[in-house]
C-alpha cells in the first residue's frame, strides 16, 4: 500500500522491511536476555556464555541502529506509525533488570553509557518531534492518544536507561567512602535488630523444615553480605564487628550453615555486580520507578489500543493514523507486539522485584505488608505458592560444579589424538587440549565437609593461640603443620625430609603440579581408595586445582603461570619413554621412576621428578587398620591448597567468575574470610546451642 495509490519504490520497501526486522530483533533480544541471564549465574557453559554475549552486544547495537534509522528517514504516509517506535527502542536500551553488564569490565564503561543515554534520548525526542509536527498529524482523538502513549513510553525509556547507567556506576565504585563523613563510625544495630526480630517471629510462619531453613540462610546471607563485598570489592567505609550475641537465627542452620551462607552470597554478589538490584531493590526511589514503569507501559498500551480503535471507527478524522486507506497492517501488528511485549517484560520485572529478598530486607514495612497479605489470602493461592515460588527460584545460587582436568588422561589422550596433533601443528595445542580434556563435576558433600573442617581447624588455632583471626589465616597457610604430619607418616630421613620441605615452599603452580602427579600415582596404585567418597573427593580436588592452573591461572596467587604445566605436558606427550596406552600404565611408569628418581634425564622438569618421588613415598606407607589415614592427610593438603589459593586470589578474579556460574575457589575464600573476621565461632556456638535447646545470638554493629 502506498500514499495516493502509487507503488512505493523497491528501495523504500526494502528499508521498511529492514526496519521491521530490526525492531522485532531488538525486542526478541531483550526477551532472550531476560531468560538467558537467569541461567548464567547457575550454569558454567561455553555455549551459554557465547549466546548471552552475542545477545548482549547485539541488543544495544540493534536498538541504536534502528533509532538512528528512524531519525533520518522520511516516514510519511502509511508508515507514519513507525515514528512511535522510538520510545520502545529507548526502553530496550534500558535493558533487563537481571543483566546490566556481561563482564566485570563493562561496569567501568558507565560514563560511556551516560553519554549514550544523552544522545539516544535526544534522538528519540527528535523522532517524536517529527511525529508531532508532521503534516496532518495535529488533530483527532486518536492522534492525541498516540501522542500521550509515546510520551509515557519515552519517560519510561529514559528512566530505565538511567537505572542501567546507575547500576553500572554503583558496581564500578570502590567500597571506600568518597566523603570523609562516610568513614566515621556508624551505629545501625537498632535497625538490624528490628528487622531480625520480625524475621525471627513473623517471617518464617507457615514455613516448615527445609523451607524455613532456606529462608533463614538467605536472611543471614544478606545480613553478612559485607564479608564478600570486602573480599570482592575492597574495604568498606566502616568496619563491621561481631561483638554481641543477639541473633538466634543461626540456631536453625546447623553446623554447615556457614558454607551454605557463602554459597548464597555468591548469588547476591552477582546481583550487586551484574544486575540492577542495588538500584531498584534497595531504595524507595528504585522500587517506585519499577512500579511506575509497569503502570506506565500498561497505560500506554491502553491509550494506543483506544487510539487505534478510534482511528478505525473515524478514519476521515485520523487519516494519517490507520485510516482505512493509509494503514499499514504490518506496522500496526509490530506496534502491538512491541507494546504488549513491553507490558509483559515490565510485569515480570515487577513480580521479580516484589518477590526478591533484596526488597524484603530493604523495606521492612513492605515485608510486613506482604506477610499480612499472605496470611489474609487463601494458603493454596498465595501464602504457599508465592513463598514456594520465591524459594524455588533461588534454589540454585551458583553452578555447584568444579572444573576437572587430569594430566595423565590429557597426555595419554593427546599423544594418540589426531586433533591434538593438528592443533600442535598450527600452534594451538595448549588451547585445544584444555578445551578437549576438561570437564566438570558436582561439588560433593565430602568436599564441602573438608572445607568446613579446615575452617574449624583454623578457628581452633585462633582460640588456642589467642592470636587475631587475620594473623592466623595469613600464617597457617604455610603448610608447615601439614608437612610435619606428612613427614611423620612417611618416616622420612633427613635428606628426604629436606626434599619435602622444598616441595612445601615452592610456588603455588609448582605445588599444584607436584601434588597432582603424586595424588594420581597414589590413587592408581591404591585402586581400592578411588571408590571411597573421600578418594573421589581427593581426585576431584586434584583435578579441579589443575583445571584452575590450566584454564584460569589468573585466579592463582602470584607468581603462578602455565610454564611448568606446559613443560610437563610436553615432556609426557613427546618423550617416547612415557608412551603408554592408558592413564593407569602412565601412573605405573611414573611410580617406577619415582622410586628411582635419580634416573630422570637431565632435561626432565624437576617438578615432574618431585611429583613422582612424592607419589612413590606415599605408596610406600603400609596401610593401617583405619585404612584411610594417608588418604585423609592428602585430602587435608588439597583442601588447604584450595583455601589458600582462594584466600590469595584477587577480588576482581573472584568477581569475574560470578557471571559464569561461580567457582568453588570463591566459596572457599568467603568461608576463610568469615574465619578471618572471627565470625566462624558464632555458627559453631549456634550448633552447640541447638543441641542443648538454647539459642545463639549474633548482632552486627558497624563501627
Amino acid at each position: 500500500m502506498a500514499v495516493a495509490g502509487s507503488v512505493a519504490p523497491p528501495l523504500e520497501e526494502w528499508k521498511n522491511w529492514v526496519l521491521h526486522a530490526l525492531v522485532l530483533l531488538s525486542f526478541t533480544l531483550q526477551a532472550t536476555l531476560l531468560v538467558a541471564a537467569a541461567f548464567r549465574r547457575r550454569v558454567d557453559s561455553g555455549w551459554l556464555r557465547a549466546f548471552v554475549w552475542s545477545a548482549y552486544i547485539l541488543a544495544d547495537w540493534t536498538a541504536i541502529y534502528a533509532l538512528g534509522h528512524l531519525s533520518v528517514a522520511n516516514w510519511a504516509g502509511e508508515h507514519h506509525l513507525m515514528l512511535l517506535w522510538a520510545p520502545f527502542l529507548l526502553v530496550h536500551l534500558g535493558g533487563q533488570d537481571n543483566i546490566t553488564a556481561y563482564a566485570l569490565e563493562d561496569n567501568r564503561l558507565w560514563l560511556r553509557h551516560l553519554q549514550a543515554l544523552a544522545v539516544q534520548a535526544t534522538a528519540a525526542a527528535y523522532v517524536l518531534y517529527l511525529s508531532f509536527s508532521s503534516p496532518g498529524g495535529g488533530g483527532g482523538v486518536a492522534v492525541s492518544r498516540f501522542r500521550k502513549a509515546s510520551i509515557i513510553l519515552y519517560v519510561v525509556g529514559v528512566l530505565k536507561y538511567g537505572e542501567r547507567v546507575a547500576a553500572l556506576w554503583v558496581a564500578s565504585r570502590s567500597r571506600l567512602g568518597e566523603n570523609y563523613r562516610s568513614i566515621k563510625p556508624k551505629e545501625s544495630h537498632a535497625v538490624v535488630d528490628d528487622t531480625i526480630d520480625f524475621a525471627r517471629e513473623e517471617l518464617t510462619i507457615g514455613l516448615d523444615g527445609d523451607a524455613k531453613k532456606e529462608k533463614i540462610l538467605v536472611l543471614l546471607a544478606h545480613f553478612l553480605l559485607h564479608v564478600p563485598k570486602e573480599l570482592l570489592m575492597g574495604p568498606a567505609p566502616y568496619e563491621f564487628k561481631l561483638d554481641v550475641y543477639r541473633l538466634d537465627l543461626t540456631a536453625f542452620v546447623g553446623g554447615d550453615g556457614l558454607y551454605k551462607v557463602a554459597e548464597r552470597q555468591l548469588s547476591l554478589m552477582h546481583d550487586v555486580l551484574y544486575t540492577k538490584a542495588p538500584v531498584i531493590r534497595t531504595s524507595l526511589y528504585g522500587f517506585c520507578m519499577r512500579i511506575f514503569s509497569c503502570a506506565g507501559t500498561a497505560a500506554a498500551f491502553a491509550l494506543f489500543h483506544q487510539g487505534l480503535m478510534q482511528a478505525l471507527l473515524r478514519p476521515q478524522e485520523n487519516h494519517h493514523y490507520c485510516g482505512n486507506r493509509y494503514c499499514n497492517r504490518a506496522d500496526v501488528a509490530i506496534t502491538y507486539v512491541l507494546i504488549v511485549g513491553a507490558v509483559v517484560l515490565e510485569a515480570v520485572a515487577l513480580v521479580a522485584t516484589v518477590c526478591s529478598t533484596w526488597t524484603e530486607l530493604g523495606f521492612p514495612l513492605f515485608m510486613i505488608a506482604k506477610e499480612v497479605l499472605m496470611r489474609a489470602a487463601p494458603p493454596l493461592l498465595l501464602r504457599v505458592s508465592l513463598r514456594r515460588w520465591q524459594l524455588h527460584s533461588n534454589s540454585y545460587y551458583w553452578s555447584g560444579t568444579m572444573g576437572q582436568q587430569n594430566m595423565l588422561e590429557l597426555c595419554v589422550g593427546s599423544r594418540h589424538s589426531r586433533w591434538s596433533k593438528a592443533a600442535r601443528f598450527i600452534g594451538l595445542e595448549g588451547w585445544w587440549n584444555t578445551l578437549a580434556y576438561s570437564g566438570s563435576t558436582s561439588v560433593t558433600e565430602c568436599v564441602k565437609r573438608l572445607v568446613m573442617e579446615l575452617a574449624a581447624e583454623l578457628n581452633g588455632g585462633v582460640q588456642s593461640s589467642g592470636s587475631s583471626s587475620a594473623t592466623a589465616v595469613g600464617s597457617f597457610f604455610q603448610f608447615s603443620l601439614r608437612l610435619q604430619q606428612l613427614r611423620r607418616a612417611l618416616g622420612l630421613c633427613a635428606h628426604d625430609a629436606h626434599k619435602l620441605f622444598l616441595i612445601g615452599t615452592c610456588d603455588m603452580d609448582e605445588t599444584i603440579l607436584v601434588w597432582h602427579i603424586a595424588t594420581n600415582v597414589y590413587l592408581h596404585d591404591k585402586q581400592d581408595k578411588q571408590e571411597l567418597p573421600l578418594g573421589k573427593a581427593v581426585q576431584a580436588l586434584s583435578n579441579y586445582m589443575l583445571f584452575i592452573l590450566a584454564a584460569r591461572p589468573g585466579m592463582l596467587p602470584a607468581p603462578s603461570g602455565r610454564t611448568r604445566y606446559m613443560d610437563i605436558c610436553y615432556e609426557l606427550t613427546t618423550d617416547d619413554s612415557f608412551q603408554c596406552a592408558s592413564p593407569q600404565d602412565l601412573a605405573n611408569k611414573l611410580l617406577e621412576l619415582g622410586k628411582e628418581a635419580d634416573n630422570f634425564s637431565a632435561h626432565a622438569p624437576s617438578t615432574l621428578a618431585s611429583g613422582c618421588w612424592l607419589g612413590a613415598k606415599l605408596t610406600d606407607v603400609p596401610s593401617k587398620p583405619d585404612g584411610d589415614s594417608m588418604l585423609k592427610l592428602i585430602a587435608k593438603v588439597w583442601v588447604e591448597i584450595l583455601c589458600y589459593a582462594g584466600h590469595r586470589c584477587s577480588g576482581n578474579s573472584h568477581a569475574g567468575r560470578l557471571s559464569n556460574g561461580g567457582e568453588l575457589l570463591t566459596v572457599a575464600a568467603i568461608v576463610m574470610e568469615f574465619v578471618k573476621k572471627g565470625m566462624y565461632q558464632a555458627f559453631i556456638y549456634s550448633k552447640a546451642s541447638s543441641r542443648t535447646g538454647g539459642s545463639a545470638h549474633v548482632c552486627l554493629n558497624k563501627q
